[in-house]
This record gives structure tokens, sequence and C-alpha cells, in this order.
């Protein structure tokens, strides 16, 4: 995973309305098999963003699919649901 790459694409998918719009996304990890990416949005929350990497962007909400995790223990509990982490 390249971080720099992976959050200047989610700042360039998220539109006005979307979960991470206006965050200051720090890529965390990447799944092995897709294009999901974990970001800390804003110190303990998380969200798991699947990339959609559109020649044209901003992606409208809810697009790109994402999964807000409030927590460290609910990114643990997502993971572990997911076996390509």
């Amino acid at each position: 995973m390249e971080r720099r790459r992976v959050e200047d694409e989610l700042i360039r998918e998220v539109a006005p309305g979307h979960p991470v719009h206006g965050q200051h996304p720090a890529a965390v990890a990447s799944c092995t098999h897709c294009d999901d990416c974990l970001f800390m949005i804003d110190g303990n929350r998380f969200a798991v963003v699947h990339l959609s990497w559109p020649e044209q962007g901003p992606d409208r909400p809810p697009w790109p699919d994402t999964d807000v995790c409030d927590n460290w223990e609910a990114v643990e509990a997502y993971l572990s649901k997911h076996d390509d982490w």
C-alpha cells in the first residue's frame, strides 16, 4: 500500500454528504485481495472504504462504499469477519 496514494484517492473520491468528506484520512492498512482500505479519520474513529478508482471523481454518496468504526474494538470486530485482511 502506498499510503499517500490511497489517502489522495480517498479525498478525490468523496463528495459532500459522504461520512469521510472533510476529514483528514490517514491510511492504516489495505486488503490483500480487493480495493478496501482502512483509514483513521479523526483520532479514535476509523473508516473501511472500498476505493473505486474512477476516471472521474468524486463519486456521489453513498459511494465509495464505507463502513465507519467508532473505535479500535469495532475495527477488530469488522476485520475478524473478513479473511483478506
